[in-house]
């Protein structure tokens, strides 16, 4: 019952509306847990505004982030969306540089504003790029209705843009990175990262990822299997918030 009584409270309270009020109100500068997130792109929806503001957004990732993280190494982000993950991360993680992926050409722009605001060291790097393991070196993303909602697709149609793929162990020998935090959210593309990269997470320190089932040659693999996968590279659950799960060594 309080768990459907608390959704009907957020769904009121994340109504687009409200979040065109509170765009107005703050001029598209966001207040958020601490930081300022930047919201002038259109591709961040009212309804993610409004989420932003009552803090509703990505609330599990926050709550662990300003609990656990720790901020001797650096990090990676994966799916960084439009930053709000990685400047809430700032929060604690004042020295070391962050160096954030995001496939969605369109928030490139704000990504950048909201990292260049919150992160005061500047010390970071934005990759316009889709983590992949096909032969194809370009993949697609396929545009939804908000930031939250494109994802990786290997085909091309009329809603797609074609975006050049990149490894996590690219991105860990090009900036000659040793020990690191991984922070992932890339929807479902997280079951082709363990099965292809372990032993780039090796040096993997901490790790903040959100889990979905998913497939791969016809087999499926649910949440359950995909955290066993994570464990068995040495990695202790520390806490879990729905599908999302704070791991480290």
């Amino acid at each position: 019952m309080m768990v459907n009584f608390k959704i009907f409270i957020v769904s009121i309270l994340t109504f687009p509306f409200f979040g065109f009020l509170i765009r107005k109100l703050y001029n598209n500068k966001i207040p958020f847990h601490g930081i300022t997130i930047h919201s002038f792109n259109p591709t961040v929806s009212n309804k993610t505004v409004a989420s932003l503001f009552f803090q509703f957004y990505e609330s599990a990732e926050v709550r662990l982030v300003k609990k656990y993280l720790q901020n001797e190494f650096p990090i990676i982000e994966l799916g960084s969306s439009i930053g709000a993950i990685s400047s809430v991360s700032s929060l604690r993680h004042k020295t070391q540089p962050l160096y954030a992926v995001e496939a969605n050409p369109e928030l490139i722009h704000v990504l950048k504003a909201n990292l260049s605001f919150n992160r005061k060291n500047n010390n970071f790097k934005i990759y316009n790029n889709a983590i992949g393991y096909s032969d194809n070196q370009n993949l697609y993303f396929q545009k939804g209705d908000s930031n939250v909602a494109g994802k990786i697709v290997f085909e091309a149609n009329q809603y797609t843009t074609s975006v050049p793929s990149i490894t996590l162990s690219k991105i860990i020998q090009e900036n000659k990175i040793d020990n690191f935090i991984l922070i992932s959210d890339i929807e479902g593309m997280e079951l082709h990262l363990l099965l292809q990269e372990s032993s780039a997470l090796i040096k993997c320190k901490q790790l903040l990822i959100e889990l979905h089932e998913a497939s791969h040659n016809s087999i499926i693999y649910p949440v359950e299997q995909l955290q066993q996968m994570i464990e068995a590279l040495n990695f202790k659950l520390v806490e879990r918030d729905g599908n999302v799960f704070l791991f480290q060594k």
